[in-house]
């Protein structure tokens, strides 16, 4: 049986891209940075801690991406393989997973030259055993919910275990529902907004609970539903105008700027726009794949920037190796003396490239020595020829 062959060119640099904003967001907030001017520094966190929305892009584009290949899939055999779809789900994700949850539990925090100086270091290392089951289970995000953040190399995890969660629900509801997916979508996103009013000011609820996040996944998987099987709606977004386009972003980047200063008003207030955050936020970020990958007077096209796109294959590895990476930064700038409190400003710019450039690293020769070997036995399992997840 011929393999129906399926990419999108632009997923890639997206990838990267949501990849860069939550590296950025945590070099800001882990190496202790802080700017001599008070206001330049409440302006740099204020900005740049919005990155960590690029988690919740991860979400939007995982929706949209594995619901429109097991559309595909549906309509190739007739029905989804879940047997199969678990497996490549396994070997895509479990190995990376399993090495970071085993350097951050069994590694890191039992090294002699790391314990000398693990107190210098302006964020946790340590992690309890008690808590390995919740990452053996994909449950990391709930660990996070009921006890909080602990060990910085493996909290990362969090959102894989969403993710996880996700897929071994998803697939069976497809193939029970297929003629009532968008009502299961519609429920899927009440109930995660009702979670969201109920426990509007519970920040680990709200940021790491699978009920509050799954929305996002949702709303990525409603964009690939009318992508597959509404033509129409694919051609609007082929005719967008540029003005429009523009005017779409240009509201979607204020609303993320200012949204933050929104959480500050009453509390009635903050009760009804918590949950409305996250819908608004993910319909964006749908729009951003929805127009890169079928808007034909875009801007521009990440996918043209092949460097960013190449990057961007090994984004799964770059997300779950960068705060390792940033250890690791740590460590060397501390043994080379360059490191005393909180660092200058030259200091810190270089280990922000240092550490981006240890995530690469590290992610690279995962994939190539690693990933690779088990994303080419998850071909074998797969209808369709795809590079895209």
């Amino acid at each position: 049986m011929q393999k129906v062959k399926i990419h999108f060119p632009n997923l890639d640099g997206l990838r990267f891209c949501a990849f860069f904003s939550v590296f950025i967001a945590h070099s800001l907030h882990l190496m202790g940075y802080i700017h001599p001017n008070p206001i330049v520094n409440r302006s740099l966190y204020y900005i740049l801690s919005n990155g960590d929305l690029g988690v919740n892009f991860f979400f939007v584009l995982s929706g949209f991406l594995i619901t429109y290949l097991l559309f595909k899939e549906q309509e190739f055999i007739g029905k989804v393989d879940i047997k199969r779809f678990y497996l490549r789900r396994i070997l895509r994700i479990w190995p990376v997973y399993f090495v970071v949850v085993a350097i951050g539990f069994m590694l890191v925090p039992n090294l002699a030259f790391v314990t000398a100086i693990k107190s210098t270091i302006p964020f946790s290392i340590d992690i309890p055993m008690s808590t390995l089951p919740w990452y053996i289970c994909f449950g990391a995000n709930f660990d996070l919910v009921f006890t909080g953040v602990k060990s910085l190399v493996v909290v990362i995890l969090w959102s894989v275990s969403v993710e996880e969660q996700f897929y071994l629900v998803w697939p069976v509801l497809i193939q029970l529902f297929k003629n009532h997916i968008t009502k299961i979508i519609g429920t899927i996103i009440l109930l995660s907004f009702v979670y969201r009013f109920v426990n509007y000011n519970n920040y680990a609820a709200l940021s790491y609970s699978t009920w509050s996040v799954v929305s996002d996944l949702a709303i990525g998987s409603l964009a690939a539903y009318f992508t597959f099987f509404r033509p129409a709606f694919v051609s609007f977004f082929g005719k967008i105008r540029k003005n429009h386009i523009l005017l779409a972003y240009v509201a979607g980047v204020g609303f993320i700027l200012l949204r933050k200063y929104f959480h500050y008003f009453n509390d009635k207030f903050v009760h009804v726009f918590m949950p409305f955050e996250a819908l608004v936020l993910s319909v964006f970020f749908a729009f951003i794949i929805l127009e890169q990958n079928f808007a034909e007077n875009s801007f521009y096209k990440i996918g043209n920037l092949k460097f960013i796109s190449r990057l961007g294959k090994i984004s799964y590895g770059l997300y779950c190796y960068h705060s390792l990476a940033i250890v690791i930064t740590l460590l060397v700038f501390q043994y080379a003396g360059l490191r005393h409190g909180p660092p200058s400003t030259l200091v810190y710019l270089s280990e922000v490239v240092t550490a981006l450039f240890v995530s690469i690293a590290i992610s690279a020769c995962s994939y190539r020595f690693m990933e690779q070997r088990f994303i080419a036995l998850k071909g074998k399992f797969s209808y369709l020829a795809t590079g895209d997840k």
